[in-house]
């Protein structure tokens, strides 16, 4: 027993600093990739995505000869790309420069990315279904991703975070609107597939059900900034719409049937409708 728990110490410290490394890689590649302008900023976070897949790969495939799935890679890459997106959303919110910007962003991220690899690598390493506990955990963690990447998004594109008060707020149209709902739809695809795969290890499945996200999530999209909506009510209202198909996909058929479910899910709904159809009419 002993020499079993001195091998699985190093093994476990073994990753522990190749988690630290994969971080620490990403964030300088998010400083990096922070002071590039237009079409330089999106290839950069393309890069940042393939960088962290691959990294995620090495670090979560070490000591396991079975591999790692591929949807084991899709949470830590989003979440690469959703630290890169906090810098022009801090700076778009009135943080100043970039630098205080690029302080908070990688100053919040860094426990966030941790936690996503470590959690990743403890699914990987549990047999059978993931626990309630690790399942509610990239539930969350997919939800901050998902309103970072939403938010980041939108203040990289000209005139894709209105202000919150003051000024004309014009709807994106053409190119800018198709990019923003063409990048939220590939965050919601990987997210989707990734929550699916919790639940049901066939791949068929989860391309499918990450199809419907990704359809869901890039439709509501590039409705919400045609309508222009102020602040970060656009990022937050494609958030929640995220989190009912999140609660929509992954309850049973006789959940669903339950009046307290219907209840609970259909205030959400309502609120997310009215808040939209408020300011839509507001308008």
């Amino acid at each position: 027993m002993n020499a079993a728990a001195g091998y699985h110490r190093p093994a476990v410290s073994d990753r522990r600093t190749r988690v630290a490394n994969l971080v620490v890689l990403v964030l300088a590649l998010v400083v990096v990739g922070s002071f590039l302008d237009g079409g330089w900023r999106g290839l950069a976070a393309v890069l940042l995505l393939a960088v962290t897949v691959f990294g995620s790969l090495q670090v979560l495939g070490e000591h396991e000869p079975s591999g790692v799935p591929i949807e084991g890679l899709m949470t830590p890459a989003v979440g690469a790309v959703a630290v890169f997106g906090a810098v022009p959303l801090l700076e778009a919110l009135g943080v100043g420069s970039p630098i205080p910007a690029l302080v908070l962003a990688v100053g919040g991220g860094a426990p966030l990315l941790v936690e996503v690899l470590t959690v990743e690598a403890r699914l990987l390493a549990t047999p059978g279904p993931a626990a309630p506990r690790d399942r509610l955990l990239v539930e969350l963690l997919s939800l901050v991703f998902a309103f970072l990447v939403f938010g980041g998004v939108a203040a990289s594109v000209p005139g894709g975070l209105p202000a919150a008060s003051g000024g004309a707020r014009e709807p994106l149209q053409g190119e800018a609107l198709l990019g923003l709902a063409v990048a939220d739809a590939l965050a919601g695809f990987l997210l989707g597939y990734r929550l699916t795969a919790l639940r049901v290890p066939v791949a068929i499945e989860a391309i499918w059900a990450g199809g419907t996200y990704a359809a869901v999530i890039g439709g509501a999209a590039a409705l919400l900034w045609t309508l222009a909506l102020p602040g970060l009510l656009g990022p937050a209202v494609l958030t929640g719409l995220l989190y009912l198909w999140i609660v929509y996909r992954g309850s049973t058929g006789a959940q669903r049937r339950e009046a307290r479910w219907l209840w609970e899910y259909a205030v959400l709904a309502v609120a997310l409708i009215a808040v939209v159809a408020w300011y839509a009419f507001a308008r």
